[in-house]
């Protein structure tokens, strides 16, 4: 009975099977042709108000590669208030990329796939498979040589995508070398030590007790009118007979108060 009842079922399994191995390429080219409907284009009602991916862009800014390659996606979709950009959305996942996220480099490869750029996307599927972990090379290797099938590549065209990687790394590499240096160069002039601020702080103290040394002499005339006025009593004593030249002496103080500077 069980015999009758498998051989009724295996052919059945190999009709699902085939059917099944036939369906599955079919639903990846059907996924590449996906249309994603863009979200609304975020407007703000205040000028003061951030945009929602603000926080987002100053980490793709200041060098998050995850950060960027999300940024790539939502640009590519039109997604999270972004306005859909494909020319951003490539940006960002070449950023990305640069920045050792392997995955952007699958996603710059379709990228150039939808807009019927074989050979391109060669070179970046190319570059995937040398970077990618080595779970997921077959799966990027699998997919360049259909490219190459579905698209005729020649040996040509296929030699200068090669070339084309091989330029890619080399520049992305040279650029990472030349921030390293930027960086570190910075970080050597904005490293200061406590004894370096201490120096600093102590030549700018004699410049404040010159400053105050040169105010000195500005202040001189005013020393020497003040004993003008103090002669008054002088001049009592010596002609204490005479009131007039006593009631005099008090008259001299305001020509010595104006020749004083007005501090």
């Amino acid at each position: 009975m069980t015999f009758f009842s498998l051989r009724r079922t295996y052919p059945f399994l190999a009709v699902s099977v085939l059917a099944l191995g036939l369906a599955l390429p079919a639903a990846a080219q059907a996924a590449e042709q996906i249309k994603y409907l863009s979200d609304p284009v975020y407007e703000k009602m205040a000028p003061e108000d951030p945009h929602p991916m603000e926080d987002l862009v100053l980490m793709g800014e200041e060098g998050d590669a995850r950060a960027q390659f999300i940024l790539g996606d939502l640009y590519g979709k039109g997604k999270g208030g972004l306005p859909r950009n494909i020319k951003k959305s490539r940006e960002w996942f070449e950023k990305s990329a640069r920045g050792g996220y392997a995955q952007s480099f699958i996603r710059l490869a379709a990228l150039e796939k939808r807009v019927k750029k074989p050979e391109d996307a060669y070179k970046w599927y190319t570059l995937a498979i040398d970077a990618l972990p080595s779970g997921e090379r077959k799966w990027a290797q699998t997919a360049r040589d259909a490219l190459a099938k579905e698209h005729s590549l020649t040996a040509a065209q296929i030699k200068s995508a090669k070339a084309a990687a091989n330029a890619w790394k080399k520049a992305a590499a040279e650029a990472a070398e030349e921030a390293k240096k930027k960086a570190a160069e910075e970080k050597k002039q904005d490293k200061k030590t406590d004894a370096d601020i201490m120096t600093d702080a102590l030549k700018v103290e004699p410049a404040a007790g010159e400053s105050s040394e040169a105010a000195a002499p500005a202040a001189a005339p005013a020393a020497a009118n003040a004993p003008a006025a103090d002669a008054s009593p002088a001049a009592d004593n010596s002609a204490a007979t005479t009131a007039p030249a006593a009631e005099a002496a008090p008259a001299a103080t305001p020509a010595a108060a104006a020749e004083t500077p007005a501090p």
